[in-house]
């Protein structure tokens, strides 16, 4: 009900758009203005009693809801008559421009003024009659005249601080420690000190308040505890008012004086610090929380009261003053926390049901980490272990309504009914669908959905809804550009199904498979299957349908009344041109074709007057740009990355805030000049080419300084060039003209003047052949130490400076990224005064020897080949914080004096010369580093002394030379991490007994090392050895008995491994893996108390002889491997064992000796299984059919197969079988009776394609109606098969084909083949594109020659040829001209 409420509420922005539509067409109506006046004020008179019809229809009045419905059609009838004047005002000024208006001879014509006025007089006159109807039936239905249209305010639903069942609470107990620990932070000495929880609603913002308020260390810090729900209105009285009764434990009912309350509140509070908690905050008006943060300083004088603050909205923190690294944003539950939860709820303690638990699980998932939304399925499923209801249980819980209500006052709560109508129209795109900003405020603005508010533009409105739909947390996973401004953001599932909710029935999405149905009554439409939709099915909603969204062609005949649309986006769909239909879209305001194959942007484009966004991003096949573009007078935002379509005369473009590229170029309309009178431009500008730009007089015209809202600007000098993909006889033809003096002095003439304004945020200049930096960049400000004219510039990158050798000193307090690139004449950078967190990256200067002392947070160096030193002094000593340096051979050392107490990372990458990090002296030059990583530094022969470093929690080492890890490792306390990799001198690392943090230990390839180190009384580990070939024993030094919480234990490829301990005591071992260690005989002892073991993998250990009893043991085992073991005896004794292992999921086995018999069981709940044949298995057991929850099958190495056999129809939830090295394997019948299967994988199985080269493949009579009927005698079993089964995803590696076998491969949604041998294949010259979207068969849509990086062979005696290739591109035809994808790769 709370739903369609909402959903009601969305007429008044409709009307509301009408009314002001209306308005501001009263100046253009010449001839019917009388009658336009008399409609705006009936509509005036009806609005005013929308907001009763709006109540009463929600309260099931079926006549006022009729009534409803017929004002929409009203209001939407009149947008279109409005927008119609609109389009013909636009089209009269146009052909003014031109100077083409002229008198026509005939009366009734399109461009006839009279036939004109008399067409939308009558229109209007219809509307009036129909309005006046509308106006009657209020009347006669009752209908109130209101002030506004409002939901009535929500009662406050109190909330409480019992904490209830702790149990219950999952997954929150870094939440509550990070919240204990502000508020109890002691160097935080404010009087008084905000924290905010924000979260979407269900999150568990208030659960986590109730875990903090009874929390052992808030008991015992704060003298006095508060709780507060405030909800909706945030009352100052009452807030007292409670406060002062949770102190006195009583009513204060008959108090009424406020300043009452306040004495006897501070009566018992003062010199005492408290803690206020105020749960489900709403407030977002500053003065109200500056009067009750007046009351609250006045009450206690003592330093360290803390208030905590529960919402929904990140901006009640903003008000309430609370810092950024105070506001602590709830993140959702991981998926096993979600099942945890549920799990409480409906068993408690009890044990689980096997069935059961796999459904639970996947029910988990779909919770996307929402608590509220396990414990309502919990809830519904509590007592009940019937799996139909199980796997319904979303059909339940919207029953249950226990979800949405809770959202929806999110929704209700949103300030503006035109907010909300944005909000809903978010609802067309799919879940996890990232949305860009840009787009959502273009799109809403297409739709009339901003009106101006405050003298605000539409797009200003439009950036203001958006930040506040992301503050109600009704958008999340918000991602920000380097300027620091939000670009895109996504909807949480939940949150998209309240979007849903509110906009039904007007908004529907179709995806693949879906067949809802399409009615009149949808607006906007998204139709994102990738496969051909007949135009039929949309033919009833084309009417009054005003957006949609299409991946593929709908046009075939589209029917004539397919005319309101306001937002088109072909963005990604398969089609190759636009329809001449389009040019009747004269309400069309968005047209997105970017990502298509269209070849030409129609003319008819430039005639569609009202267009405020146009988009045509990577439309590569478009080969000229788009004529006549000035005739687009509304046009606000071009989009284009193309060079090749940069379109003439953009300068006429007056309204244009968007434009992302400008190619300069002497043609006329494609000159410099063009810019000078787009005044309105926003955001991103790249101005490419510039060396054309005559002279610095011509820069000046583009008027860059007094653009004031271009916020990131590139300038290149060049078209778009790469000195790694062109050819080396033009890129020295390129540098030496750039090394010209004549060059040298437009460059830095033009530079000069294409000066930007002041607030420009990011600046990257690329292809500079100038020899020193324009007066603008070092202009001096004042006496402030200010010395550029870009004060607020965040970041600037400077790319290929062919002639510059000094970068003058910058001084930017606000820059926070500096990228040098490819500056080949640069010998030294010099002190930079930058923000306190900058980050600066140099790469590629080539000559660069030097690096000064500057202040900065991050410093990347790579490929810096002549450097050789670097100043770390006082000004690194204040911020450094990070230095990666990698492929810089000259460098020697670092440290030799300085100290840099506040880097945290340090990481030296094939620095070839470098032989010392400091020394001795390196823990006291960099007593804070957490990180340390040092690879390829082949002279390092020695580790610095790691003495005192107790903040160190990484170290990375790896091929080096290194004999020995000092002592000195020990005493690096907080140590989680350490990996050491390709160290071939290493021949042993000290003990790890004290590093009480370790959780990772990873050594591998030290192909010297001995011995392990001891690593007993560690807290929680996971070790992994691979690759040490001198390794004889595990256990004696490793200490595993010891090791009670040692997680993961993986050895691999330790040749000469011959005994690991006992693993008596492991009982917290999740995971042990064993491979290609050949000297081990046999298990560890003691596997039977390894209770918590999840996974084992025992693979290519060929003298191991017997598998451990104790394996029966393991009850919590859920994936088991034992492959390649050739020695392994008594393997039916295995058999024995898996019937133990209940909760066992995952089964890989075989690869066994040949005499060994197969397995006679296998556990009957399997999902997962992979079969290895060997002598005695060369057909698949039968017993693997009764494995009905089997969803993977692999199978490999079964020799003796010829045939999937029938009875693999049981296997009902399978959907992923791959069938490796079966050489004898020709017919696949049975997989059309895998009903369900998704994926088919078949590598190195000659004989399924050989059989259709020595014409041995029929036709299957019973074949589905899905296969291809044409030529069908033609195609192999394998093809007819694969096609006529529901398969989505095919892999075929190895395999022989023809062109009669492949051509069956055209109506597959997504094939990958791998080594495919084709045949009757001709030898055609090498093009480094493959096009054949015209082509029938393989091989003539796949000519071998013409891959990239091919390599052809001949087989023996025929005519076979073997390509391999990467990430080659095909289209192959399909039906009705759509067109599939074809990935090849190489192995």
């Amino acid at each position: 009900m709370a739903a369609e409420k909402a959903a009601d509420l969305l007429l008044g922005p409709v009307v509301n758009v009408t009314i002001s539509k209306v308005f501001e067409q009263l100046g253009l109506a010449v001839g019917f203005k009388q009658e336009l006046i008399r409609f705006h004020g009936t509509l005036e008179m009806v609005r005013g009693v929308l907001g009763d019809a709006e109540q009463k229809g929600v309260a099931g009045r079926s006549d006022v809801n009729s009534w409803l419905e017929r004002l929409r059609s009203i209001a939407e009838e009149a947008d279109d008559v409005m927008d119609g004047i609109l389009y013909e005002n636009l089209r009269r000024k146009v052909a003014a421009k031109k100077q083409m208006l002229k008198q026509v001879s005939y009366l009734f014509t399109t461009s006839n003024p009279l036939a004109f006025r008399l067409k939308m007089a009558n229109k209007i006159k219809s509307l009036n009659a129909a309005l006046d109807v509308l106006n009657t039936m209020a009347t006669g239905l009752g209908l109130q005249r209101r002030l506004e249209t409002s939901l009535e305010p929500r009662g406050i639903q109190q909330t409480d601080s019992l904490l209830g069942e702790p149990s219950g609470v999952i997954g929150r107990d870094g939440d509550v420690q990070k919240i204990v620990k502000l508020l109890i932070d002691s160097s935080n000495q404010q009087p008084l000190c905000v924290v905010s929880i924000v979260g979407i609603a269900g999150l568990g913002k208030t659960t986590l308040a109730r875990l903090v308020r009874n929390n052992d260390q808030i008991q015992g810090h704060f003298s006095n505890i508060m709780w507060i729900c405030v909800s909706d209105k945030f009352d100052v009285m009452r807030i007292l008012v409670q406060m002062l009764e949770s102190l006195s434990k009583g009513h204060c009912e008959n108090i009424t004086s406020r300043d009452v309350i306040v004495q006897k509140i501070k009566e018992t509070l003062e010199e005492k610090n408290y803690l206020l908690i105020l749960d489900d905050v709403w407030n977002e008006e500053r003065p109200k929380w500056e009067d009750l943060r007046h009351c609250l300083l006045g009450i206690s004088k003592k330093n360290g009261s803390r208030v905590l603050v529960t919402s929904r909205i990140q901006n009640v923190a903003s008000v309430m003053g609370v810092l950024p690294e105070h506001v602590h944003c709830l993140k959702q539950l991981k998926d096993d926390d979600c099942w945890s939860v549920i799990k409480h709820r409906v068993f408690g303690n009890s044990p689980i049901p096997l069935e059961l638990e796999t459904i639970g699980r996947e029910n988990a998932k779909k919770c996307k980490g929402v608590p509220l939304v396990a414990s309502v399925i919990g809830g519904v499923l509590c007592n009940n272990h019937n799996k139909n209801d199980w796997r319904e249980v979303w059909g339940l819980v919207e029953e249950a309504d226990g979800v949405l209500p809770v959202l929806q006052l999110s929704f209700s709560r949103l300030p503006k009914t035109a907010l909300k109508q944005c909000f809903a129209f978010c609802s067309i795109f799919p879940k996890d669908f990232v949305m860009e900003k840009e787009m959502l405020t273009q799109l809403w603005m297409a739709h009339g959905f901003l009106s101006c508010e405050r003298q605000m533009e539409m797009e200003a409105t439009g950036d203001k809804y958006f930040n506040d739909l992301l503050s109600y947390s009704l958008f999340q996973d918000a991602e920000k550009d380097s300027c620091g401004r939000v670009i895109t953001c996504k909807m949480h599932d939940l949150i998209h199904d309240l979007a849903q909710s509110v906009s039904k029935p007007q908004t529907l999405i179709l995806g693949n498979g879906s067949r809802s149905n399409i009615t009149a009554d949808i607006r906007h439409l998204n139709l994102i299957s990738d496969e051909g939709m007949a135009a039929v099915e949309i033919v009833d909603a084309t009417q009054k349908l005003h957006t949609l969204f299409s991946k593929t062609d709908v046009f075939h005949n589209m029917p004539a009344n397919f005319k309101k649309v306001r937002v088109l986006s072909f963005h990604g769909a398969n089609i190759d041109k636009l329809p001449a239909l389009l040019r009747k879209l004269k309400h069309l305001r968005y047209l997105d074709v970017s990502e298509t194959k269209i070849k030409k942007l129609p003319e008819f484009i430039t005639k569609l007057y009202q267009l405020q966004t146009l988009r045509f991003m990577n439309c590569y096949c478009i080969r000229r740009p788009l004529e006549g573009i000035e005739n687009l007078v509304n046009l606000r935002h071009l989009y284009f990355n193309s060079e090749k379509l940069m379109p003439a005369r953009v300068g006429s473009l007056t309204c244009l805030q968007t434009l992302k590229l400008f190619v300069v170029s002497q043609q006329k309309g494609h000159q410099i000049d063009e810019l000078g009178s787009l005044s309105q431009l926003k955001g991103q500008l790249e101005i490419s080419n510039l060396k054309m730009v005559r002279n610095k007089e011509e820069a000046i015209i583009a008027k860059l300084f007094e653009k004031t809202t271009i916020q990131e600007l590139a300038l290149d000098f060049n078209r778009k060039i790469d000195k790694h993909h062109a050819r080396m006889r033009a890129w020295r033809e390129y540098l030496e003209e750039c090394r010209s003096e004549e060059r040298r002095k437009h460059d830095e003439d033009v530079l000069e003047g294409l000066q930007p304004h002041s607030n420009l945020k990011s600046l990257r200049i690329s292809n500079y052949c100038g020899e020193k930096c324009p007066s603008w960049m070092l202009e001096d400000l004042g006496n402030l130490g200010e010395s550029t004219y870009l004060k607020n510039l965040v970041s600037l990158k400077l790319c290929y400076f062919h002639q510059l050798k000094i970068i003058p000193s910058l001084s930017l307090s606000n820059l926070v990224e500096l990228n040098i690139f490819g500056l080949d004449e640069l010998e030294s950078m010099p002190p930079l005064s930058l923000s306190s967190g900058a980050k600066v990256q140099i790469r590629q200067c080539k000559n660069l020897k030097t690096i000064a002392d500057s202040c900065l947070q991050e410093l990347f160096i790579y490929n810096c080949h002549e450097l050789i030193s670097i100043e770390f002094g006082t000004l690194a000593t204040m911020s450094l914080k990070e230095i990666c340096i990698s492929y810089c051979p000259k460098l020697e050392s670092l440290f030799e004096l300085t100290e840099l107490p506040y880097l945290r990372t340090l990481s030296l990458e094939d620095c070839r010369k470098l032989r010392d990090i400091g020394g001795n002296l390196f823990a006291s030059t960099c007593p804070n580093l957490e990180a340390l990583t040092i690879a390829s530094c082949y002279n390092l022969m020695s580790m610095p002394n790691l003495d005192g470093l107790l903040s160190l929690q990484r170290i990375s080492i790896s091929c080096c030379r290194l004999k020995g890890i000092g002592e000195s490792l020990s005493t690096c306390t907080s140590l989680k991490r350490l990996s050491i990799v390709l160290c071939y001198n290493l021949e042993s690392v000290p003990s790890l007994g004290g590093l009480s943090s370790l959780e990772e230990l990873t050594i591998a390839d030290c192909a010297n090392l001995v011995s392990m180190p001891s690593v007993d009384k560690l807290k929680s580990l996971k070790i992994e050895i691979r690759g040490c070939g001198q390794l004889r024993s595990i256990g004696e030094t490793l200490s595993l008995s010891t090791s009670a919480c040692l997680k993961n234990l993986s050895m691999y490829s330790c040749d000469s491994l011959e005994s690991i301990s006992s693993l008596d005591g492991l009982s917290s071992l999740e995971t042990l893996i064993i491979g290609r260690c050949g000297g081990l005989t046999s298990l560890p002892s003691g596997l039977s108390s390894c209770t918590a073991l999840e996974t084992l993998k025992i693979s290519n250990c060929n003298n191991l002889i017997s598998i451990s009893e104790d394996l029966r043991d393991l009850r919590s085992l859920v994936e088991l491997e034992i492959t390649y073991c050739g020695k392994l005896r008594n393997i039916q004794g295995l058999g024995e064992i898996l019937g133990c292992l209940t909760r066992l999921r995952k089964l890989h086995v075989g690869g066994f000796s040949a005499e060994q018999e197969e397995l006679e069981e296998y556990p009957i709940q399997l999902e997962e299984l992979s079969l290895i044949g060997w002598k005695k298995l060369e057909n698949l057991p039968r017993q693997i059919q009764h494995l009905t929850a089997l969803r993977e099958l692999r199978l490999q190495d079964f020799h003796g197969l010829e045939a999937l056999p029938e009875w693999l129809r049981h296997l009902s939830s399978l959907q992923s079988l791959h069938i490796f090295n079966c050489e004898s394997l020709k017919y696949m019948e049975a997989i059309r009776c895998l009903s369900n299967l998704k994926r088919l994988d078949i590598d190195g199985c000659p004989e399924l394609g050989g059989r259709c080269a020595k014409k041995e493949c029929h036709c299957m009579s019973n074949s589905s109606d899905n296969a291809i009927k044409e030529g069908q005698h033609e195609f192999s079993d394998l093809s007819c098969n694969i096609t006529s089964s529901d398969i989505s995803d095919i892999c075929l590696w190895n395999v022989l084909f023809c062109s009669r076998t492949c051509s069956q491969f055209e109506i597959l949604k997504n094939v990958r083949l791998y080594k495919v041998h084709t045949m009757e294949t001709k030898v055609e010259k090498q093009t480094s594109e493959v096009d054949f979207c015209n082509s029938r068969f393989f091989p003539k849509q796949l000519p071998l020659s013409s891959l990239p990086n091919q390599a052809l062979r001949s087989a023996q005696g025929t005519n076979e040829a073997m390509f391999t290739s990467k990430h080659t591109r095909l289209f192959p035809s399909g039906p009705q001209g759509s067109q599939r994808q074809l990935w090849i790769h190489s192995l």
